[in-house]
Order: C-alpha cells, then sequence, then structure tokens
C-alpha cells in the first residue's frame, strides 16, 4: 500500500520564514496555504515582536504602544488576518474612524493629528502665517530642514517643526541630516488660519501639502471628491489586547502545520547557484532545507550569516520608554483611541487610551510613550510622568495609580538619517544579489513602513514567488 502521507511529503518545498512577528505569521501562513512545509525562526521566547501585550501586578494588558490595524481591502488577506466576518462581528471591534489629538504648546487639539501653529505666541504666529502664505512654489528638497522651510518657512520651522524632530530623535541631531522619512508621522504638516480658509487654500496642491483640516467633515467631503475608499481598523474584544491578534495567527498557522521554532536564530546561511540551499540554526543546531526565505529582519543579519560583509554607514536607533498606568478613576478623555504630544516640554509623545478601545473594560488604563537614547531609561520615573498626564488633563489631579508596569524597547525607531538611508539600501541590494529566493520584509527592505503595506507587500511577494517556482 501507498504512504500517501510520505509521498506528500517528498512533495512539499519548504520555506523558512525568519521572524515571528505579524508578517512572518501571516507569511508563514500563506506558504503553508501553497503546500509548503514552513519553519519560523524567532529570537524571543513567543511570537509577535511588538504586537505582543504586557501585563502589570493587577492583570491588566497593555499593548507596546499603539497598535490598531486595519483591513487591507484584500479579502484573502483580510480573512487570515481577522477571520471571517462572522468572526470579525463576534471577536474584534470595528472603528470606522480614528479619533485623535495633539498637545502642543500647553493645548490640546482633539479634530486633528497636526501641530496647531494658532497656538504659538501671536508674534511668532502671524510672522509664520506671513512666511507660509508666500512659499508658493513646489519644493523638492532631500532632507527635512530644508523641505520645511521651502514650504513652512523659518518661523514654524524654527518653533514647531524642528523642536518637534529634536523631541523624536534626540536634541543633538542635525535636521538637516534627516530624510523625509523623518515625517512618518506627518509633522511638516499644521493647522493654521481658521477652518474655511484651510479648506479652501487645501484645494490648491501646494497648500493641501502643507495644511490640514480643521473639521472631519471636510476630511470626509475630500476623501469622497478624491475616490478615496474609507479605511476600517478593527481592536479586539478580547481583554488580552492586542495580543489576542497574535494568538489567532500563531493557533492558524500551527493548525496548517508551521513548526515555529521560538529561542532561536539563523547561524549560517549556504546558498549555491544563486539561491539559498539551507540554513544553520545556532541552538539547536538544526540544518532546515529551504526554497524560499522570507526575512522578517534587518538584512544586515541574513548577509552574516552568509559570511558577506554589511554596509559600514552607521545607524542610529532610539529607545522607547513605555509606562503602562491603571489609575483608580476614569480618564478624562473618553472618546480619543490615541493621542499625540508635540509640546517640547513634555517628553511624552503618544498615549494610547485603551478604554477607548476596549469597549467593555473596567480598567482606567493607559501607555504613555517616550523616546529617548539607551543612556537616558532612567531619566523618565513613573511619577514623572503621572504627573506630565496630569498636567495635560488626561488624568484626574486626585486620581491614583493602582498599577503600573515600565518597559524599555531598545532598537525601536531608527533615526532616519541619509547615513540610515543608505545603510538601507545598500544591504537590501547586496542581499539581493547573493540569492534570488529570499523576499526581505517591506519594512527591513526600506519599501513600506505602514503595517497594511507591509502586509500586502509580503502576501504579493509570496504569491509571485511561489507561482515563479511552479512554473516548469
Amino acid at each position: 500500500m501507498k504512504n500517501i502521507h510520505a509521498e506528500e511529503a517528498v512533495m512539499k518545498k519548504n520555506a523558512v520564514v525568519v521572524g515571528g512577528g505579524v508578517s512572518g505569521l501571516l507569511a508563514a501562513i500563506l506558504y503553508a496555504k501553497k503546500n509548503y512545509a514552513v519553519n519560523v525562526i524567532e529570537l524571543d521566547s513567543e511570537c509577535g515582536g511588538l504586537l505582543r501585550s504586557n501585563y502589570d501586578s493587577l492583570g491588566v494588558a497593555y499593548d507596546t504602544g499603539t497598535h490598531i490595524p486595519n483591513f487591507t481591502g484584500i479579502d484573502e488577506i483580510d480573512e487570515i488576518l481577522f477571520g471571517t466576518s462572522e468572526y470579525v462581528e463576534e471577536h474584534w471591534h470595528k472603528i470606522t474612524e480614528l479619533n485623535t489629538g495633539n498637545y502642543f504648546e500647553n493645548q490640546w487639539s482633539h479634530v486633528s493629528p497636526f501641530a496647531d501653529s494658532r497656538h504659538l505666541p501671536a508674534v511668532l504666529y502671524n510672522q509664520g502665517i506671513a512666511e507660509l502664505m508666500q512659499l508658493t512654489d513646489s519644493v523638492d528638497a532631500e532632507n527635512i530642514k530644508d523641505f520645511t522651510k521651502s514650504t513652512l518657512g523659518n518661523t514654524f520651522f524654527e518653533n514647531i517643526v524642528q523642536p518637534i524632530l529634536k523631541k523624536m530623535y534626540g536634541q543633538d541631531v542635525d535636521c538637516a541630516d534627516l530624510t523625509m522619512g523623518a515625517n512618518l508621522f506627518g509633522i511638516t504638516r499644521i493647522l493654521a488660519l481658521d477652518a474655511d480658509t484651510s479648506a479652501k487654500l487645501k484645494e490648491l496642491p501646494v497648500f493641501d501639502a502643507k495644511l490640514g483640516f480643521h473639521r472631519k467633515e471636510d476630511h470626509r467631503k475630500w476623501a469622497k471628491e478624491n475616490n478615496i475608499s474609507p479605511i476600517t481598523y478593527v481592536y479586539p474584544r478580547s481583554d488580552n489586547g492586542i495580543q489576542f491578534w497574535v494568538n489567532r495567527l500563531v493557533a492558524e498557522a500551527e493548525a496548517l502545520g508551521v513548526n515555529i521554532l521560538t529561542n532561536e536564530k539563523v547561524s549560517k546561511i549556504h546558498t549555491s547557484s544563486g539561491k539559498i540551499t539551507s540554513v544553520e540554526l545556532q541552538n539547536s543546531q538544526q540544518t532546515l532545507n529551504c526554497d524560499s526565505v522570507f526575512w522578517s529582519a534587518p538584512p544586515a543579519f541574513a548577509l552574516l550569516a552568509m559570511s558577506v560583509s554589511p554596509s559600514p554607514a552607521r545607524a542610529t536607533f532610539r529607545t522607547a520608554v513605555i509606562h503602562h498606568l491603571n489609575f483608580d478613576m476614569p480618564l478624562t478623555d473618553d472618546k480619543s483611541h490615541y493621542l499625540w504630544s508635540w509640546d517640547k516640554e513634555n517628553p511624552i509623545f503618544r498615549i494610547t487610551l485603551y478604554p477607548n478601545l476596549r469597549l467593555n473594560s473596567t480598567a482606567n488604563n493607559l501607555s504613555a510613550e517616550i523616546l529617548c537614547s539607551p543612556s537616558e531609561v532612567e531619566d523618565y520615573s513613573k511619577e514623572a510622568v503621572i504627573e506630565h498626564l496630569k498636567a495635560m488633563a488626561i488624568v484626574p489631579e486626585n486620581a491614583r495609580c493602582l498599577s503600573s508596569e515600565k518597559q524599555i524597547v531598545h532598537n525601536t525607531f531608527p533615526v532616519p538619517t541619509f547615513s540610515f538611508e543608505k545603510a538601507t539600501k545598500e544591504n537590501y541590494e547586496l542581499l539581493m544579489e547573493q540569492a534570488d529566493n529570499i523576499i526581505v520584509s517591506g519594512r527591513f527592505s526600506g519599501k513600506h513602513w505602514l503595517q497594511s503595506d507591509v502586509l500586502k507587500a509580503a502576501y504579493q511577494e509570496i504569491s509571485d514567488a511561489c507561482n515563479q517556482v511552479e512554473k516548469p
């Protein structure tokens, strides 16, 4: 009698996925659905990366910063990521519009994530507006300093954008050495003038690029006129926060036969005729054959495993200090899902408000994120952060902290210098020269940053790679 299972095993091709974050887990599931035998190599003790949840002494869950996924618009991806429509209704909160705002010059603006220039002293504001209105030429500056000075003017650069850049990337950063990648959070767009005037000016491309809408209805109207489909965001109903998503993807992968190896790393990569043929693992000393590799880690690590020297260009990363705090009183903001703080005197840069995401939660909890250098992590105490939150009127003045957790995440946001851009590009291109059966996750290839873009790219590249292998 034929051993059908043995024949199927022989017929299967092998895929190795390095990195067990969401993009790696999606890749593993996609390979498995293409009938590949899949091994996921994860350095940490569990999968998820920055999508893992953290828990304080009372068992209250917090995310590692703000993580609110959205549908990609590709049905196959969305069903893998979030489940069937029935499953989504049962297990996810749907969010049709994210509520956010920002804190700048000791004042809140709950209509937009963009800094409100009207909060500046009147003399600076009037001077800035005069400069902004005169700047109507198209700009192709490579660094964010020259770009902003040519679009917003010197006054708004020096009093809005430059302080934000230094808050994000370090007080000693040279803004002229920052690429346009430093505009990740849209800080070169501001609020100015009044709502009607801004909406009218934004009909002109030169002003649309530097001004934000004051009213959500204006943005909705603009999106409709430009045929931009609304984005649907989701957040787990589970008390475990975003960890629910990771657990779901791990279970889905394992149900398809994916083998997940944690506390493990690739120590050596073998190539032949321009293809990766196998990888050696450091801890278990296993050798895994592979027909395709999905690499969701810096390409430099793959090059080192190939005994190829990576780019010597220097890259610097920021460390995130995240204070997870739970209070005995409700937070004062019962609408915003997350908030930005662009105020130069306040070290917090982002706040996640969980009661507004977890509609069935009884905790009054939030996460406050600070970006700093590794040597500064002890400079930001829980007590100081709570005082800032009370001064911002996020937490009631007489509220007590019931439980907390301080989380340190090194090597989180890269400082987007030209040196970093050069290293990213050179390492990616050098890796592509070594083998043609490796896919580098979008974020590490320098091509994509937003999570949905990374996931869509992974889907397309794996589909293309598998189809190519299947060709006779």
